[in-house]
């Protein structure tokens, strides 16, 4: 998912001064040859500024102790769930500009959209968040009213209705 995109840009933000902290959740995937090892991940997490945390269960929890919601995809998904767990919670959105995230965050009003793998963007995007309080907190009340308006369950649930009859009509 561009977790080493975060990382680094963590790494930049915090070398220009921006009090910046990145957490890491959830655990290797030993099926994925393209994921991140336990190795890697905890040699990341004695990096200042950087936690590994593994799996969780509580999101809710998770969301409450965190200001961004940072997810440098690479593409080739559908909207994130974590993008969608983030913005119910009211936080801030900083992703990559490609179309399962950009199908919920708008750049400017719920969060920041950056180049997918734009290390250097990533880390502007956190400098300039970290710096910037009232703009986090409207970014996040954005997120979430922009869930509560389009993106619930039972909104997903009536698209997916309304298509099946509409192919049922063919």
């Amino acid at each position: 998912k561009g977790i080493d995109v975060a990382v680094e840009a963590t790494r930049r933000a915090r070398a220009e001064g921006a009090a910046v902290e990145l957490s890491l959740y959830g655990e290797p995937d030993a099926t994925n040859p393209k994921a991140f090892s336990r190795e890697t991940l905890e040699g990341w997490s004695r990096q200042p500024g950087i936690t590994w945390r593994g799996r969780t269960s509580d999101a809710a929890a998770v969301w409450r102790a965190h200001h961004v919601c940072c997810l440098p995809s690479r593409g080739g998904e559908g909207l994130p769930r974590t993008l969608l767990e983030g913005a119910s919670c009211g936080r801030a959105i900083l992703t990559s500009d490609v179309p399962g995230c950009r199908a919920l965050v708008r750049d400017g009003s719920e969060g920041i959209l950056v180049p997918p793998g734009d290390v250097e963007a990533f880390a502007r995007a956190m400098v300039s968040l970290a710096d910037d309080r009232e703009r986090v907190e409207r970014l996040g009340v954005a997120a979430r009213e922009r869930v509560l308006r389009g993106f619930t369950e039972r909104h997903v649930i009536d698209k997916v209705a309304t298509l099946y009859r509409e192919l049922a009509a063919q």
